[in-house]
């Protein structure tokens, strides 16, 4: 089940990879004056209307300025709350369960023209992208999982499709020998949400930072309808998320999708230290005491409640909201921004400011230690790998100048780009938690100097 909670959200379509993947990324976008995704959107769009939905006409496939990302994007200015497009639930497609919703698929996709969704099928790009699942499964050196250097589980890059074969899976042990039912399960993958395929929602990006939608269900005529957020002016992105108020780590979306997203970014990983952690979470304090939480369990809630204190987690976690500004084990409450708008520089740095004055000195210390211990167990620097990176895509664009297309070659630059930017939050951990620290430790002696200034003038 845990695979299937991680799989049943919002999806990619349009893009190969995610709106905010580096540039130079192995995933790279076609190129525009023969990309179909762009010159088949308008028929795309006729059949969607005759379906019966709708999208407003101030919305089409394109470019992001100055980029090669393409997608979902305005060409005149849409004002706050304006429906941008009506999904109905008759081209809603499955919404069940993982397992029924996949056999859906499969059984439109091998009616060819004769099913309803073809044009949909037709129009859909997910073979063009790359995913972690489609990784050589070996660990050898040069393997695209050894590039990962071990940061993170074992079953990480391919654990959706091992559940969905597994014995507790959809196929309860057989594996999918048929090039089609990969392609249904891929589509599925890539592009649903927890209601199902969505035609027309699922081509806008994933941005957290930038989130400009929002949906609500639509009793009156059925289905969903999107609606904008804000005020989204002309030759703007329109953006949603594939990761509902922190329950999909930064970890989790490249797992499925192939790509780092850009900032806000959700960092989790564990150790075997992490138990001792989680001890210090048997304890908060309040009025300068420790409380037992198994001899007061009802204290627990309490203290959440007033001070919106419950972890988003049980692993070691910061949410990373630019390449200076961190927020060390942030709280449910703290990841709930995500997802459901925007948030200044400047917001963030304040919501942030009084999340790390409830934090414990404890919990900072080992989440730095934590980190320190990390960064240093691995074999290459932050240093080394930005070298490497720029190596790497620079042999893979000669390759692909003298027409040779090396899977694996792609899939290590794309493990390389993750265990970077993993790296540089690990270290902006340490950085925040330091001063953090150092914070604490000046409270404490302005704190003990003005009590003994106190306690003089008494005497």
């Amino acid at each position: 089940m845990r695979a299937l909670q991680l799989v049943a959200v919002v999806s990619i379509f349009a893009l190969p990879h995610d709106v905010n993947t580096a540039a130079g990324s192995p995933n790279e976008t076609p190129k525009r004056d023969v990309d179909p995704l762009i010159s088949k959107f308008p028929k795309f769009v006729e059949w969607f209307r005759r379906q019966g939905g709708f999208i407003d006409d101030r919305v089409t496939i394109g470019y992001e300025p100055g980029s090669n990302i393409r997608g979902m994007i305005t060409t005149a200015d849409i004002p706050a709350k304006t429906e941008i497009m009506h999904i109905p639930k008759s081209l809603i497609i499955g919404g069940v369960d993982w397992c029924q919703d996949f056999e859906t698929i499969k059984k439109e996709m091998d009616m060819g023209p004769l099913s309803k969704w073809f044009d949909y099928f037709d129009f859909d790009d997910s073979s063009g992208s790359r995913l972690p699942l489609e990784w050589d499964r070996s660990d050898e050196p040069g393997s695209a999982r050894r590039e990962l250097q071990g940061l993170t589980p074992d079953d990480f890059t391919h654990r959706h499709i091992d559940w969905f074969e597994g014995d507790w899976g959809c196929l309860g042990g057989k594996e999918m020998i048929s090039v089609f039912d990969f392609q249904a399960f891929k589509i599925y993958l890539t592009r649903s949400m927890n209601l199902g395929l969505m035609p027309m929602y699922d081509l806008m990006n994933h941005h957290n930072g930038k989130i400009n939608t929002y949906i609500e269900r639509d009793a009156k005529r059925g289905g969903v309808s999107v609606l904008s957020l804000v005020d989204i002016p002309a030759g703007f992105p329109i953006y949603n998320t594939y990761s509902w108020s922190g329950t999909k780590s930064t970890n989790d979306l490249f797992g499925q999708y192939g790509f780092v997203e850009d900032y806000p970014q959700l960092w989790q990983w564990n150790d075997s230290e992490l138990e001792r952690y989680r001890a210090y979470h048997r304890y908060v304090t309040t009025d300068n005491n420790d409380v037992n939480l198994d001899e007061n369990p009802n204290h627990l809630g309490k203290w959440n409640n007033k001070l919106n204190f419950e972890h988003n987690s049980p692993f070691y976690e910061v949410l990373v909201i630019s390449p200076t500004v961190a927020a060390l084990l942030p709280t449910k409450h703290l990841t709930g921004v995500l997802g459901n708008g925007q948030l200044s520089l400047e917001g963030w740095r304040s919501v942030i400011d009084n999340h790390h004055a409830t934090l414990r000195s404890s919990h900072v210390d080992a989440l730095c230690d934590n980190a320190m211990r990390t960064l240093n167990s691995l074999p290459t620097t932050i240093e080394q790998d930005e070298k490497i990176i720029r190596h790497e895509k620079l042999r893979l664009k000669r390759l692909k100048e003298f027409g040779i297309e090396d899977a694996n070659a792609a899939d290590v630059v794309m493990a390389i780009e993750f265990r970077l930017a993993f790296k540089k939050a690990l270290r902006l951990t340490m950085d925040v938690a330091t001063q953090e620290r150092e914070a604490f430790f000046k409270d404490t002696e302005v704190a003990t100097r003005e009590r003994e200034a106190f306690d003089t003038d008494e005497l």
